[in-house]
């Protein structure tokens, strides 16, 4: 009975062995993983921070453009009306 109660320790000896054994690795891949996302969500910070500068850029010149565009829109419509004042006020 001694016996079968060592191959008995034997075994789940081999078996926490195993589970040991697959621990490591697996915690091994998990943080090669978590490396790695690590890295794509830095790359994706950088990205993002860069788009944010150009969409802050962007704005600045779409101001620029509004503004060009109201500027346009009020010498034509002066201009208009003096061509209009021209045309028909002086008769």
């Amino acid at each position: 009975m001694a016996e079968s109660l060592e191959a008995a320790v034997a075994r789940l000896d081999e078996r926490l062995t195993g589970i040991e054994a697959r621990l490591d690795e697996h915690y091994a891949i998990t943080k090669e993983s978590r490396a790695s996302v690590d890295a794509s969500l830095a790359k994706f910070e950088i990205i993002l921070t860069r788009l944010v500068a150009l969409s802050n850029e962007w704005a600045g010149v779409r101001k620029t453009l509004a503004t060009a565009g109201a500027m346009i829109a009020l010498v034509s419509s002066i201009l208009g009306a003096i061509a209009t004042y021209f045309r028909y006020g002086s008769k």
